[in-house]
């Protein structure tokens, strides 16, 4: 049984060649998102976040205005998560871990 972060590729390439290990950089996040006021804003956001390929998990409310973001950084940055936001009108920070 491998640990968390790796996939293991059982799939045998056409030349015979044996399974492959692929890492997964796991990293998680917490977004300011300042205009999340109504119970309908965390789930647009949520959404949104949870269209771009390499989100694990997201977790939004309202009450603190934060998104909590699990995803695999080899596929995305945090200004992909910002930008996927922004553009469903919520502008959104990385909040300063204290």
């Amino acid at each position: 049984m491998l640990g968390a972060g790796f996939i293991l590729n059982t799939a045998m390439a056409d030349n015979g060649a044996k399974p492959s290990v692929a890492v997964i950089e796991e990293k998680t996040i917490t977004l300011n998102v300042p205009g999340m006021y109504c119970p309908t804003c965390p789930f647009t956001v949520r959404k949104s976040l949870e269209k771009l390929d390499g989100v694990k998990s997201v977790k939004t409310s309202s009450t603190t205005k934060t998104a909590i973001v699990t995803y695999d950084s080899s596929k995305l940055t945090i200004d992909d998560l910002i930008k996927a936001t922004t553009d469903v009108g919520y502008l959104s920070t990385v909040k300063e871990e204290k």
